[in-house]
């Protein structure tokens, strides 16, 4: 699944997809193993779609 994908499955530009990605990934939710994103932090990703 590319940004792009994500961010259609979301509502929301390109753009915006990839900096919450990014956000994710430096707060350690999120990993990227060989090309996948791996949810690293679930409870987190929880909280987070909560707000």
């Amino acid at each position: 699944v590319t940004q792009t994908d994500i961010a259609n499955m979301a509502g929301v530009a390109r753009e915006n997809a990839s900096r919450a990605i990014n956000d994710m990934l430096r707060s350690g939710i999120l990993s990227r193993e060989r090309g996948h994103y791996v949810i690293e932090k679930p409870d987190r990703l929880h909280a987070l779609t909560d707000e």
